[in-house]
């Protein structure tokens, strides 16, 4: 036999030319599997008609032969009628039990043409069994359970819950047999495989390399038959065949696109809670000098925890943590970790989302501001029941009825930190370590409630920061507003203004805060931003 893969080519360059399709692909592939007969089956029901939808398929009919020398040539012209009146065709899918019902059918070509959609939905699927002398001569029940190994152009499979009728491997003395879906039309099948490649002197497939260039060479040749074949069917029923196909691509590329866009959205929030990659895993620790990181935490969480039940205080933190969450997501930002009632924050370029672009410095720490402002605001709004997260008021009633104080505070510090993969082998989260990120906690530490503590360097970057188009995530989270139709877009517009436009603030947002203290980290001259307006004006839910 010639080289499979040089007569692959060939066949490529010459089976869109064929008049009939099908007989040239009986012929190719039993050549490439050295088979002593191969066969095609289509699918059909009670009509026998072809090109009927796989879904009403509930019989396979002999459809051709193709064979070694007189022997083939027989098989060739009569093999239809003998395998009927064996009455091995038409094989039956389905048969019914005792109590009438309809199971499936055993037989491996049977299981073929049954598992049509499952084997067209991952692409072609082959299925090889050999040894199979054990079923010759009638002596043994009609069918028996065998190993079924498959292919599906990446690996071998085996499967034991098949069953092979044995009276066919009787009446052909097979050693060994392969069966191959065609999609919408049925299979092919190959009965006792040779060649020292990829069969051993008992009729048993080598499974390797070998094998599989031949298998996957005959994946191509049915995919390149079945579209052959479909350009040059005729006819109503062939027309309903194409529509039918056409239809199906469509419904599947809506649904492809959709599970898309909830991966992907899956995708952002894992990654905004906390999620990493297997790329971040495998990182190596870098040095980041311009990241930005935050703290923030409950107020007076240890009194409110010995006035509410374990079950209301949890679930109270995990309404917080939600809110901080879904607002981490919208402004670029990252929940590190949560410690209890506090939850730790970062805007690194480890974690930006959007490739090839990566924020300045000023505008990760306008995100990080607009990002803790909108948590502490939508806090306050559900203490109040007035957040959409708390329809039923759960949280409004359990702060009025034992008359708590909920409110959060916030630290927030930018510079240098180490940012990489940290834990044990069976779990890692990654996350930065350094003095930038303890300076963080201190200022949430001896900050004010309702008020992002930070550096009088950090507010000096704030004064002067700008909302432009060249700030390009901050920009687009927030021209989605109503309000930002104020603002000129070419020039951009002071972050502060914007920032007391949005949160409904009367007065400057950063005041001076004259002394901080906290364990060992103390200072003189630290700035708070206000968050929430002052009494007698309408709190802005967040942005």
């Amino acid at each position: 036999m010639k080289d499979p893969l040089s007569d692959f080519r060939t066949f490529e360059r010459r089976i869109f030319r064929r008049r009939n399709v099908l007989a040239c692909l009986l012929s190719f592939s039993r050549k490439l599997m050295q088979a002593r007969q191969a066969g095609l089956i289509y699918g059909t029901d009670a009509s026998l008609s072809h090109f009927l939808p796989p879904g009403r398929w509930d019989r396979g009919v002999m459809d051709r032969f193709s064979g070694r020398g007189i022997r083939g040539l027989v098989f060739r012209f009569a093999g239809k009628h003998w395998v009927r009146m064996k009455g091995n065709s038409p094989v039956h899918l389905y048969r019914t039990d005792e109590m009438g019902n309809r199971v499936e059918k055993e037989g491996i070509t049977a299981y073929t043409l049954r598992n049509h959609q499952g084997f067209y939905d991952r692409g072609i699927k082959i299925l090889l069994t050999d040894n199979q002398d054990q079923g010759r001569g009638g002596s043994f029940a009609k069918y028996r359970q065998v190993p079924v190994v498959t292919y599906d152009g990446i690996s071998f499979n085996t499967r034991r819950d098949l069953m092979l009728d044995t009276s066919i491997v009787s009446q052909f003395n097979s050693d060994n047999f392969i069966s191959a879906y065609i999609p919408d039309y049925g299979a092919v099948v190959f009965n006792t495989v040779s060649g020292k490649s990829i069969v051993d002197g008992a009729g048993a497939f080598i499974y390797d390399d070998a094998l599989k260039a031949r298998l996957d060479i005959l994946i191509s040749v049915i995919e390149k038959a079945s579209l052959a074949h479909l350009g040059r069917v005729k006819g109503r029923a062939a027309a309903k065949m194409i529509w039918r196909k056409e239809t199906g691509l469509r419904k599947s590329t809506a649904r492809v696109k959709e599970k898309e866009r909830l991966l992907d959205e899956q995708e952002r929030q894992l990654l905004t809670v906390g999620a990493v990659t297997p790329d971040q895993l495998n990182m190596s620790a870098v040095s980041v000098h311009d990241g930005v990181y935050a703290f923030i935490d409950m107020v007076g969480s240890t009194g409110i925890s010995k006035r509410l039940t374990p079950r209301d205080y949890v679930d109270l933190l995990n309404s917080c943590h939600e809110i901080a969450a879904e607002n981490a997501g919208r402004f670029g930002c990252r929940m590190g970790n949560i410690i209890g009632d506090g939850v730790v924050f970062q805007n690194v370029f480890v974690f930006d989302k959007w490739e090839g672009y990566h924020p300045t410095p000023q505008e990760r720490l306008m995100l990080m501001t607009l990002m803790l402002s909108s948590v502490i605001n939508d806090i306050h709004q559900l203490a109040r029941g007035h957040h959409y997260s708390d329809r039923g008021k759960q949280v409004y009633h359990l702060v009025k009825s034992h008359r708590l104080q909920l409110c959060f505070r916030a630290g927030m510090s930018q510079g240098r930190a180490i940012v990489g993969p940290l834990g044990s082998q069976k779990r890692k989260i990654v996350t930065a370590i350094g003095e930038t990120v303890d300076l963080a906690s201190r200022l949430e530490s001896c900050g004010a409630p309702n008020h992002i503590h930070t550096t009088r360097n950090v507010a000096a970057q704030l004064l002067e920061a700008r909302i432009s188009r060249d700030t390009t995530w901050i920009y687009e989270t927030v021209k989605k507003l109503d309000g930002i139709r104020q603002w000129n877009h070419k020039s951009g517009f002071p972050f502060l203004d914007f920032y007391k436009t949005a949160f409904n603030l009367n007065q400057d947002p950063i005041c001076k805060k004259e002394e901080s203290r906290y364990k060992e980290f103390s200072a003189s001259d630290t700035r708070l931003i206000r968050c929430l307006p002052e009494t007698g004006f309408t709190t802005c839910p967040g942005i």
